[in-house]
């Protein structure tokens, strides 16, 4: 066998491979992508339930991603704690607290806590934009971040995931 021809059995051999490894990868990231679909289906549908109108309710989405650094954040995976929501209230559906969080048994418990939330605190349907939204939280000292770096976390998840 000549070298040209080891080299093309190689790179036979190399294509195969690499149609494997692109089709890998396509899996995994549409995997990945079901899941974030999956995770959005479940914070939305249970902040309309909770009684969020579904225009806030992808405000509310979007401080999530902020929160959670797009589903990524260890207070999320070991909490289920889609909002960074500190320990118990009377108004918090929890199950307790791990790393100074509040602990849920699901995501739905957590957005459905946020959606208590926002109810006691008067946030309502009347929110037409995020930077309406933030304010409100930024009232009633719901998070510590500067206000505008803030606003500019939840204005990148918002137009990431519906495009505005």
């Amino acid at each position: 066998m000549s070298a040209s021809q080891s080299l093309n059995t190689i790179w036979r051999g190399h294509q195969s491979s690499l149609v494997y490894l692109g089709l890998f990868i396509l899996i995994y990231l549409m995997l990945r992508s079901l899941k974030k679909t999956t995770i959005q289906s479940k914070i939305i549908g249970s902040l309309i339930s909770g009684g969020v109108n579904p225009a806030l309710a992808n405000i509310v989405f979007a401080q999530a991603c902020h929160e959670t650094g797009n589903f990524t954040s260890p207070v999320f995976l070991l909490n289920n704690n889609c909002f960074g929501m500190r320990p118990p209230q009377e108004y918090i559906i929890a199950t307790g607290e791990q790393f100074g969080y509040a602990k849920y048994n699901s995501i739905e418990d957590s957005a459905q806590a946020m959606s208590v939330y926002l109810s006691a605190h008067g946030i309502t349907g009347n929110i037409q934009t995020v930077d309406q939204y933030v304010n409100s939280l930024h009232d009633q000292a719901y998070f510590e971040a500067d206000l505008q770096e803030y606003i500019n976390g939840v204005t990148y998840f918002y137009n990431l995931y519906f495009g505005q």
